[in-house]
């Protein structure tokens, strides 16, 4: 599982001693779903999934921009359209999760299908994350990841859009 420190957005703007304390504040977007109190949150990119009816794979990613390490376990609606590698893991604080996400072609979506994340607060006292997320005690907070199907351009379209055929001869310009 990869880990990536928190790079993007929300670092602070370095301190400057002669500016007022209201310049010296970095600009967050706040148009993130968000978790918990103040500016702990968990980000997820993408929100939706766009499939062509083939086969692929895609990236979900779980960033934690909390102060604490998190657990997380993926849900599918249709196992049998999709499956997700991992399906449990762990994010510290100010890291990342890679999620695979793989389209079986094979099998046509549905109108609601969709990919649950649920997360939690952990620590290793908690246990196997198998049993953490099954106890009873065990406050999850939920976000859904829309699948949808896109259908692929005709050939006419693509011939419309296509460019024009390059000629491969080449002109020497002199500057």
């Amino acid at each position: 599982m990869a880990q990536a420190s928190n790079t993007a957005g929300g670092a602070p703007a370095a301190s400057n001693s002669d500016a007022p304390a209201s310049e010296n504040r970095s600009i967050i977007n706040t148009q993130r779903m968000v978790f918990g109190m103040g500016k702990e949150e968990i980000e997820y990119t993408p929100e939706q999934m766009d499939w062509t009816m083939e086969e692929g794979k895609q990236t979900l990613w779980v960033m934690n921009r909390t102060l604490s390490q998190i657990a997380f376990k993926v849900k599918c609606s249709n196992n049998k359209a999709f499956w997700v590698n991992p399906v449990f893991g762990t994010v510290e604080s100010g890291g990342a999760a890679e999620i695979e996400v793989h389209r079986n072609g094979n099998k046509p979506l549905k109108n609601n299908d969709k990919i649950v994340v649920c997360t939690a607060k952990y620590n290793t006292e908690n246990g196997p994350l198998n049993r953490f997320f099954k106890l009873p005690t065990t406050t999850t907070e939920e976000k859904e990841i829309r699948q949808r199907t896109v259908a692929l351009p005709s050939q006419d379209q693509q011939r419309a859009t296509a460019p024009a055929p390059v000629d491969n001869q080449m002109e020497l310009m002199r500057c």
